[in-house]
């Protein structure tokens, strides 16, 4: 057979089951996903600790799952990665492991060092889902990532991205806690507190 009608069946076949390019990549992100882990796992035995046991198990569990579109359970996973807290010796001791799953040291004059999650998952959620019910959750999420890395947060320029983030988000699921926070900040400005450190 011919390779570009046998290209030509494989799309077809990819079409008439509803599958895209996002469902591909998609499913290719969370093989690679399921090859480090184990991988991480051989080479690391010995340093085995209980957190990157349990993170190992969401991420396989949360893979198995059926019935969940592809886009919530990267949104899943982004959540609960960035729930969850490392120490930094931890990190150190499985540093492969973490920085593959999408954790990073961060190094802040005021707080010292201290482990984030990198929102990695949010970030291919924004690229590879246009659509996505939540890409306001991720772009969120992305900006308190960020906001901890910082040594301090403007509160003017907080309460600006808040603003806009509702104009661009009117119906979002978290406009209730934006609009509390731009409250708390509102009190805090009127209060002469610009800078929190």
């Amino acid at each position: 057979m011919d390779k570009s009608i046998r290209n030509e069946n494989f799309m077809n076949i990819l079409l008439k089951n509803k599958i895209t390019k996002n469902h591909i990549l998609v499913a290719i992100t969370i093989f690679l996903h399921l090859l480090i882990l184990i991988n991480c796992d051989n080479k690391e035995k010995e340093n085995e600790s209980e957190l990157k046991i349990k993170i190992q198990s969401f991420l396989i569990n949360i893979n198995e799952k059926n019935g969940i579109a592809e886009d919530e359970k990267i949104f899943q996973i982004s959540e609960y990665l960035n729930q969850t807290e490392i120490e930094e010796n931890e990190f150190l001791k499985n540093q492969e492991f973490f920085l593959q799953v999408g954790f990073i040291l961060n190094k802040s004059e005021n707080y010292g060092n201290f482990v984030v999650y990198n929102g990695k998952h949010c970030q291919s959620l924004i690229k590879n889902f246009k659509r996505s019910k939540f890409e306001d959750d991720c772009i969120y999420m992305l900006h308190i990532i960020e906001n901890d890395k910082k040594d301090f947060l403007d509160l003017k320029s907080e309460l600006k991205y808040l603003n806009n983030f509702l104009k661009r988000y009117p119906e979002s699921n978290l406009k209730q806690s934006i609009t509390e926070r731009m409250k708390e900040i509102h009190d805090e400005i009127n209060n002469g507190i610009d800078i929190i450190d």
